[in-house]
């Protein structure tokens, strides 16, 4: 049975049509496969991630995380450096399969750990810097308390040493705190103090003495002596105390007067030869009253050193060995004027100023007694440095 010809054409048309629609369906889907990683976003670069984390690196090499958080810097780098590869391998990667999530994870993790970095860098560094600043202060307090001990003591080559080496190593600390230097300037702090403290103990040993039991006995003896004469003749005495540089005036044994003085440079010990600029301990009396024009020093109490107990130790130092066969014991010590200079500057002498000295002479005659003696074992610079040697010490007026 033959088919209408019409029916052959209707059939051809249609299946031309499938094939249209069929290719049509598959252009769609094709094109859907291609649009669907830019659609959701897959194959945009993270360009906004990479520069945040960028940033956030920056930060954290700014606030020299090199330095204070090495560990940490790298390994923030090396996720930086994952990520970065991670970029590169989908921008080689064929368009269709492009997908950018693995490396905006990367850099979102860098920039927090940039972050964390940057964070703890600070944390270190001023924690650093505080410990710098207190250690410096310290050394400060420690040298400037050793200078104020030790001011106008004659102190051995060796004590001066350290006492130098303190000072430039505060000098040093205080460049490299302020350079950021923090361990240097702590290292530098540590030495000024080791160094003031040695100067200090060095310092120490020579001044023991005036906290020695029996010596401040001795000089408590000899000043309760010359008070008590002072009671009995209603008549004036002197007292000098070395250590506090101070001079009494005593008259029927009440102190009716006290005058700042002037010493030898060398106070911490006791006068034992010519030359040694040091100031004599001992009970003396007044021998002769030079007003003025009689004096180099406006006006003058010549005392009668050296007295008989000092020719005796004089002897005894030179039999020791102590002293040079060719020492002398010295002579012309006197209370004079031309002081208040502020510093210990005399041969040996007890300098007032031209008013005290004007005032004492006026009220003291020979034979005046005057007493000379270290100190009292309480107060006074020399006191205080043994005291701080001994660690306290135990030294105290009897």
């Amino acid at each position: 049975m033959l088919k209408p010809r019409g029916s052959a054409g209707l059939t051809r048309r249609a299946r031309w049509v499938r094939r249209v629609l069929l290719a049509l369906a598959g252009s769609l889907v094709l094109c859907g496969v291609a649009a669907y990683p830019y659609v959701t976003g897959r194959a945009d670069p993270p360009t906004a991630e990479r520069l945040a984390a960028e940033r956030s690196l920056a930060a954290a090499r700014e606030a020299s995380a090199a330095h204070w958080a090495r560990d940490e810097l790298a390994g923030t780098e090396a996720t930086m450096l994952a990520a970065r590869a991670e970029e590169r391998r989908q921008q080689l990667a064929f368009f269709l399969v492009r997908d950018y999530a693995g490396a905006r994870v990367l850099f979102e993790r860098a920039r927090l750990a940039a972050a964390a970095t940057a964070e703890q860098a600070t944390s270190e560094r001023d924690q650093a810097r505080t410990a710098a600043e207190q250690a410096v202060a310290g050394a400060r307090r420690t040298l400037g308390h050793a200078e104020d001990l030790l001011d106008g003591i004659r102190l051995l080559e060796r004590d001066r040493d350290e006492l130098r080496s303190a000072r430039a190593q505060l000098v040093e600390a205080e460049v490299f705190l302020g350079a950021e230097a923090y361990a240097r300037a702590v290292s530098r702090a540590e030495g000024c103090e080791r160094a003031a403290r040695q100067a200090l103990a060095g310092a120490g040993a020579m001044a023991a003495r005036f906290v020695d039991r029996d010596q401040v006995a001795r000089w408590h003896r000899w000043v309760e002596d010359t008070i008590a004469w002072s009671r009995r003749k209603g008549a004036a005495a002197i007292v000098v105390i070395k250590d506090e540089r101070r001079v009494d005036l005593y008259r029927s044994g009440r102190r009716v007067h006290s005058y700042d003085a002037d010493l030898g440079p060398n106070v911490v010990a006791a006068k034992t030869r010519a030359g040694d600029r040091s100031t004599p301990e001992g009970r003396y009396k007044i021998t002769q009253k030079k007003d003025l024009g009689a004096s180099r020093y406006h006006k003058a109490l010549l005392l009668d050193y050296p007295n008989e107990e000092d020719l005796r130790q004089f002897r005894e130092l030179k039999a020791k060995g102590v002293l040079a066969a060719t020492a002398r014991p010295g002579s012309l010590i006197e209370i004079h004027g031309e002081g208040g200079r502020g510093e210990d500057w005399t041969l040996g002498c007890v300098a007032l100023t031209n008013g005290d000295m004007d005032h004492l002479f006026e009220r003291v005659a020979v034979g005046t007694p005057v007493t000379i003696v270290g100190g009292n074992g309480r107060s006074g610079p020399l006191t205080e440095l043994a005291l701080h040697a001994a660690g306290g010490g135990n030294g105290s007026s009897p």
